[in-house]
């Protein structure tokens, strides 16, 4: 496969696929609103532990259903890029959808960092997010005490040491340091030089050391797990920025609901796909064939697209997900 998205789709594993899905499906604004003003300080656990729920059942009920997960994410990111599924008919056309994602993803993470990202492959994408990510951290790195900064620093140096040695060499000239010291990550951290580092290994060892980079991203969060924080972390805090403010929640109250609501949801998932897109495409560095994966994927696009023409696949997943959800409740 050329398509990195395709052949890391393939490659991720239900668990990552499942918690896309309930990323996608509750990371909008009314859901946000309500745990936000029902409980303030609490708001992205709140979602956090909802999406983990989702991806829980997600997992169970299709686990004897091969690359069902993979089909449903597919079909919703293609109906919210407006690409029509139905026209693949063969596994070249498969790949030939994956790189039209992967452009359209190009074009919205320009739109979303207002031209700061100038890359133009879904390489430069990882890079960015990855870098991004680390950049974002620095920040409330800075504006912690010393005893938290310290406390910090030990915490992205135990998943250092864990890191293979070859992987460390590749960060250790990445920072152009001597050596890795407690010192030297602090410095890398308050100057963002660790994103560019990590980054650069990413792109080097692929998802092996993004799996590094994603613990240590937890490590300075504060936040606990792999598959959620990636996406999540970065949506939910812009999230709450945008909900905090009176021009977009009052409006929404009065009258303009159903417009605010579809422009706004629209914004989040513009936003998070990008993030989406480049924790799939890590995946395509793992090892394994996905020839036989792949026909199977065509198989269940083609199913989902051969029952009705005029039923909207979004329309038909949300169902699906509804019904989930409510064998879950009994």
């Amino acid at each position: 496969m050329k398509s990195l998205v395709i052949d890391g789709l393939l490659k991720q594993g239900p668990d990552s696929t499942a918690a896309q899905i309930a990323m996608w499906e509750n990371m909008t604004i009314w859901k946000t609103a309500y745990q936000k003003l029902t409980s303030l300080y609490t708001a992205q656990d709140e979602i956090s532990r909802m999406i983990e729920k989702e991806r829980a059942v997600l997992v169970r009920s299709f686990r004897r259903k091969p690359l069902a997960l993979e089909g449903i994410l597919l079909n919703l990111i293609c109906e919210h890029l407006s690409i029509g599924a139905s026209k693949v008919r063969s596994i070249g056309d498969l790949d030939d959808l994956g790189q039209e994602i992967e452009d359209w993803v190009i074009v919205l993470q320009k739109k979303a960092s207002k031209d700061n990202f100038q890359g133009d492959n879904i390489h430069d994408l990882i890079q960015y997010n990855v870098q991004k990510m680390f950049d974002d951290l620095s920040v409330k790195f800075e504006k912690k005490n010393k005893d938290e900064q310290e406390e910090i620093v030990k915490k992205i140096m135990e998943v250092i040491d864990e890191m293979p040695d070859e992987q460390k060499e590749i960060l250790r000239k990445k920072l152009s340091i001597d050596s890795i010291s407690q010192e030297a990550v602090s410095k890398a951290i308050s100057t963002g030089a660790l994103g560019v580092a990590f980054a650069g290994l990413v792109e080097i060892a692929g998802f092996s050391a993004f799996v590094f980079a994603v613990e240590a991203l937890a490590a300075i969060a504060g936040i606990v797990g792999l598959t959620l924080p990636f996406a999540a972390y970065t949506t939910l805090t812009s999230m709450m920025a945008a909900l905090a403010n009176p021009l977009l929640v009052i409006p929404a109250t009065i009258g303009l609901g159903y417009f605010m609501t579809k422009r706004g949801n629209r914004t989040i998932r513009d936003n998070l796909l990008p993030t989406i897109v480049t924790q799939i495409a890590v995946s395509a560095t793992k090892e394994g064939d996905t020839f036989k994966k792949s026909e199977q994927l065509f198989r269940r696009l083609k199913k989902l697209n051969s029952n009705s023409r005029q039923e909207n696949l979004y329309t038909k997943t949300k169902i699906w997900l509804s019904n989930l959800k409510i064998g879950d409740n009994k």
